[in-house]
């Protein structure tokens, strides 16, 4: 099992209040090793992610200022 954490800031340089932030923690879950071999290991696992946009000015009146994307991947490594 791994567990990661990323985090960016953007600022413009010319309004101080338009900032932007994104961070996406995430979880990688190992499941089995469905398809290995001796010669060539495969593993199986599930990747849960959550990915957050605020952009404190939006670009355009009545959007929201955090947007946000749930995934889940399945991931063979072989």
């Amino acid at each position: 099992t791994t567990a990661k954490l990323w985090v960016e800031a953007l600022y413009d340089m010319s309004d101080s209040e338009n900032f932007e932030a994104r961070f996406e923690p995430s979880l990688d879950i190992g499941l089995s090793q469905f398809f290995s071999t001796d010669e060539r290991p495969a593993t199986v696992s599930l990747k849960i992610a959550y990915l957050g946009r605020f952009d404190n000015v939006p670009a355009k009146a009545g959007l929201e200022r955090l947007d946000s994307t749930l995934t889940t991947t399945l991931k063979v490594l072989y």
